[in-house]
């Protein structure tokens, strides 16, 4: 239960949001725990060693992971959010922001085994804003910590996907801190990791070196990254969504929330949901919606007034599909 309520949850406290949009995928999987002050952290998985792999541009060091299109589903999108952190930069984000950063899409197989570039290339830097996600990239023992940024890219034009397995390549533009002389700060990109310091099955990231692709293994596991892919105004969300075939969790508002906040989704047909809130060590804290309702949109609202602040998770179950979302509660 914990590994699959934490396998695809988004990150909410991050303003990359379009003013209506669609979220097609919503794979983050880090913040695995709490640190002092009310931090959170991404802890390096339980007999790992990989910190983090490097995606360093214009060398030969990209990095990509793949995503599936559903049967039946068109993702149309232009907008792509990754993941990072610079190397060696700890706690002082604000003056070492990422710069740039470039995207592909292959089709056909993995880079370096059949795949085929359908989108993008390897010199337009398509970076449009990148913040800090308030979590932390930490070691085993929680020794050093490096804040991790998002980095929202702009797709233009914006990719139309049906179904079947693609592939997301990326790269960013290191950091060269003139104060120190030139010294670079490589950019890095954080494997997911499951609360408890588990890492996912079933990955399949890959990483570029010298023009050579192979798959990223540590301690025998193959490692996955975090992304998020969303269709937004510009490309007729709303028509996105009347289309979709499987059920369309959206973020909560306000967030964060100091007492109580409305969670609303989209169901393509009517059925059996349920609609849970758990906590980061992944217990049940309230259960929301349990039953049948029509298709259309819904909305509830979640009253957070009996507990503590913290990060929590809201998680939507229907007979085809399981989303989850990350909430924040401030008091």
């Amino acid at each position: 239960m914990l590994k699959n309520l934490f396998l695809i949850s988004l990150i909410s406290t991050f303003s990359y949001y379009a003013s209506a949009q669609v979220t097609y995928l919503a794979d983050t999987a880090f913040t695995t725990d709490a640190l002092g002050g009310g931090g959170s952290g991404s802890c390096i998985y339980t007999g790992g060693h990989f910190y983090g792999v490097e995606n360093k541009y214009p060398s030969t060091y990209w990095i990509a992971d793949y995503f599936v299109v559903p049967m039946g589903d068109t993702w149309v999108f232009d907008t792509v959010v990754i993941f990072g952190f610079q190397q060696g930069i700890y706690y002082d984000l604000a003056l070492y922001p990422f710069q740039q950063a470039y995207l592909q899409i292959y089709e056909g197989g993995p880079p370096g085994m059949g795949g085929n570039v359908i989108w993008g290339d390897t010199v337009t830097n398509i970076m449009v804003s990148t913040g800090f996600t308030g979590i932390y990239r930490t070691d085993q023992d929680q020794l050093s910590l490096s804040g991790i940024r998002y980095l929202k890219l702009h797709l233009s034009p914006a990719p139309s996907l049906t179904s079947g397995t693609y592939w997301l390549s990326w790269a960013c533009k290191e950091y060269i801190n003139p104060a120190s002389g030139g010294v670079p700060f490589p950019p890095v990109c954080p494997p997911k990791v499951l609360p408890g310091r588990i890492n996912p099955t079933g990955q399949r990231g890959r990483k570029d070196s010298s023009g050579v692709w192979s798959y990223i293994i540590d301690n025998g596991d193959t490692l996955g990254f975090n992304k998020i892919i969303i269709g937004s105004d510009a490309i007729s969300a709303t028509a996105i969504i009347a289309n979709r075939s499987s059920a369309t969790l959206n973020q909560n508002a306000p967030n964060p929330f100091s007492c109580s906040t409305n969670i609303s989704f989209y169901l393509p047909n009517s059925g059996d949901v349920k609609l849970s809130v758990y906590n980061v060590m992944g217990n049940l804290v309230a259960e929301l919606i349990q039953g049948e309702l029509n298709q259309g949109q819904h909305s509830v609202i979640f009253d957070g007034g009996n507990l503590p602040s913290g990060m929590y998770y809201y998680q939507l179950s229907t007979s085809t599909a399981v989303e989850t979302k990350q909430m924040v509660l401030e008091k």
